[in-house]
């Protein structure tokens, strides 16, 4: 029971006398390792200078995609994570600090949609089983350039979608006159 909350809490602790047996016995298998993990966080966490608002058109290579709804821009995004690939996937977005991945519809064809959203995570909840529920919320829009696969989930090279501003309706243009007024509050 004890280990179930442990891992429920994901407050892990180390094993002092077992890191430093390893450190004493196995210190280049140690050094290689502790090499990997850095490689891989940093390859991970490459999107974090990627995912700002402020560069629209720049490419973000290897975003985690999760195969599940549709997901749009502001609006929240629950999911209730139970796959081990995307328990993995999630794990990884919060250790690396990106705290974003993307989500796609699937495709019987291609794996997944040619386009997709971008959620931030903004809260976790972790069950002793491994479960967990994400509360996250659409940033912005994509289209993927290239798929491809890590370690069981999606990956995407994918470019940011940018809305093109809608000109004011002219008198030529009856329809979108009536669109605009119809919008408008009273």
């Amino acid at each position: 029971m004890v280990l179930l909350q442990c891992l429920a809490s994901r407050k892990y602790s180390k094993n002092v006398i077992m890191e430093e047996l390893i450190a004493k016995f196995l210190p280049e298998e140690l050094k290689e390792r502790r090499r990997l993990y850095e490689e891989e966080m940093e390859e991970l966490s490459n999107a974090v200078r990627f995912m700002s608002f402020a560069l629209p058109d720049s490419l973000n290579k290897n975003v985690p995609i999760f195969v599940c709804t549709m997901a749009y821009p502001t609006v929240p995004c629950p999911l209730h994570i139970f796959e081990p690939c995307y328990r993995l996937m999630i794990r990884r977005c919060i250790e690396t600090g990106t705290r974003q991945f993307g989500m796609c519809l699937g495709d019987p064809v291609k794996r997944f949609a040619e386009y997709g959203c971008i959620l931030e995570i903004r809260n976790v909840q972790f069950f002793a089983d491994g479960r967990s529920v994400v509360d996250s919320i659409g940033k912005r829009r994509f289209k993927v350039l290239h798929q491809g696969q890590r370690d069981g989930y999606n990956t995407a090279d994918i470019e940011y979608i940018e809305d093109q501003k809608v000109r004011v309706a002219s008198a030529k243009n009856p329809e979108a006159k009536l669109v605009l007024k119809l919008g408008r509050p009273r």
